[in-house]
């Protein structure tokens, strides 16, 4: 009796890793590619005030009117 519940623990550790290995592999087959960057790509930088670049300015800052024109009221 112990031999048979020895077998069926070992049975099931063995079925355990192949299934984990056959889980790994579906991972890897099913994953993205990695991506090839071009030859003539340079490395991305941060920019902050640690590198002592200047700050960019956010879009919102760049579509905002510098002036704005009021209308004129004309005096009767």
């Amino acid at each position: 009796m112990r031999l048979v519940v020895l077998l069926l623990l070992v049975s099931n550790v063995i079925y355990l890793g192949w299934e984990l290995d056959r889980e790994a592999k579906a991972l890897v087959a099913n994953s993205s590619p990695a991506l090839i960057t071009p030859a003539g790509t340079t490395a991305l930088k941060i920019i902050d005030k640690k590198t002592g670049m200047p700050e960019l300015k956010s879009s919102l800052e760049r579509s905002r009117p510098t002036r704005v024109l009021l209308p004129v009221r004309r005096q009767l």
